[in-house]
């Protein structure tokens, strides 16, 4: 008797792990015993007692499940997630699939996170700004970061970057005939500068500008002399500087009147004649230049002024200093 009680009580264990199904039937006319009601009543009973394994669809609602319960996601089929739900995940989350995420998007808590993108292609769709807040560190190659508008490298470096196909290390970039940036291509030789040739023309290196300087000396001048010293530009020439100095300026008289001019081709170059205060001896006097330019070939004068009863200049210097324009 022991062996076939428990085989009774496995016989309906086994049975009400599926949905119950009737136990008896009734036709119209039979007699509808006690015996057959309790049957069926038993089988609801009994698998309402051990858990529902079948549900009708739509009638699970989310009040429905615990909020402990605790279901784990390889339990769950989602094939699709169409409505606005918060994530929070402190483990693993694997995608094999396409994710969509529209909104703010937070990914860590800026705390010791690390966030790990393994993926052949990262495109940022209709992206009008991407804002970066913090440092970025690169350890691999970024191989072409396509057109930047602004990039303020401050004190950063750059190693050999290919700018207008050349290498930027050691290599002199000018403002070509195109107005565009464009390397210079050489470095010249030693002692040659590089060279203006004015606008939507390409510089180029070439010798240097020269300085020329025009040092005269006489031991007395006594009276107007007009001109009293010329020569002939060899060149093109800024005129930087003129100066007349004198170791004797007369003034027994009290009258006398001392000036000194330049000319280039008959034209002063001076906003007025340098003027020599009388009895002033030792001392240099420079003048205003107005005209500085200076062609080549033109005809340099240098006029002496001298008014009074018994006007005297004497041990005379006159400095003029050019510099040649290329």
């Amino acid at each position: 008797m022991k062996k076939l009680f428990i085989l009774l009580l496995l016989i309906p264990s086994i049975c009400w792990a599926a949905p119950p199904t009737r136990v008896a039937t009734y036709n119209t006319g039979d007699v509808i015993s006690s015996t057959d009601v309790t049957a069926n009543e038993d089988a609801l009973f009994n698998y309402t007692q051990a858990g529902v394994d079948t549900y009708a669809d739509l009638s699970i609602v989310n009040a429905d499940i615990s909020a402990s319960a605790n279901i784990q996601s390889e339990k769950l089929n989602l094939t699709s997630i169409a409505q606005g739900v918060n994530i929070t995940s402190g483990g693993s989350f694997t995608n094999g699939g396409t994710t969509t995420m529209n909104g703010n998007v937070v990914i860590g808590d800026a705390i010791g996170d690390t966030l790990v993108i393994d993926s052949g292609d990262w495109t940022l769709t209709n992206a009008t700004t991407f804002t970066l807040t913090g440092a970025l560190t690169f350890s691999g190659t970024i191989a072409d970061l396509g057109i930047v508008t602004t990039a303020d490298l401050n004190g950063g470096t750059m190693d050999n970057v290919q700018v207008d196909a050349q290498t930027s290390t050691g290599m002199l970039y000018v403002n070509d005939a195109t107005d565009d940036l464009s390397g210079l291509g050489s470095q010249g030789t030693s002692g040659q500068v590089l060279k203006s040739a004015g606008a939507g023309v390409n510089p180029t290196f070439g010798d240097p500008p020269g300085f020329m300087m025009s040092h005269n000396t006489w031991t007395s001048i006594t009276s107007t002399s007009n001109p009293h010293y010329l020569f002939q530009m060899p060149f093109n020439a800024t005129l930087v500087e003129v100066s007349v100095s004198a170791g004797v300026v007369d003034d027994a008289n009290t009258n006398e009147t001392y000036s000194m001019n330049v000319e280039e081709d008959g034209t002063t170059v001076l906003g007025s004649a340098i003027s020599i205060p009388r009895g002033s001896i030792d001392t240099v006097y420079v003048g205003t230049i107005t005209d500085s330019s200076i062609a080549d070939n033109a005809t340099i004068e240098v006029l002496f002024s001298l008014g009074g009863n018994t006007p005297i200049l004497g041990e005379i210097t006159v400095v003029l200093t050019f510099r040649e324009v290329l």
